[in-house]
């Protein structure tokens, strides 16, 4: 798998996947008892109007997107996850058989401009 094969599936397994399943969460909750703060949140959204419902769905695509983003500025090492001054590096490998390749390599293009340019 190279970074951007990567970059490329965490867009499809998460972000997009995240706004799909927040968006038939908001439109008929799961479960047989689902959780009183959902069945608000359900039940204000369906009242509202339809561009409305629009609007709040494209918000939650750009959540989705800046928390994908912000996570892989995090192991790109461009936003810390540590106090201090000594702070530790993150190594992402993607290990297949016997081939192991390391997706945040910073001598190569930083999985957050990957994600941008994607």
């Amino acid at each position: 798998m190279t970074p951007e094969q990567f970059v490329h599936a965490i867009r499809e397994q998460v972000e997009r996947s995240a706004v799909e399943t927040t968006e038939a969460n908001l439109r008929k909750p799961p479960g047989r008892h689902p959780v009183p703060e959902l069945l608000a949140l359900s039940q204000w959204f369906r009242n509202l109007p339809e561009n409305d419902r629009r609007m709040v769905l494209e918000a939650v695509s750009c959540s989705a997107k800046a928390a994908v983003f912000g996570f892989f500025c995090v192991l790109d090492g461009v936003r810390v996850v540590e106090d201090g001054e000594d702070k530790g590096e993150f190594e992402l490998l993607f290990r297949k058989g016997e081939v192991a390749t390391r997706l945040n390599d910073p001598e190569g293009e930083l999985l957050h401009d990957l994600y941008n340019t994607a």
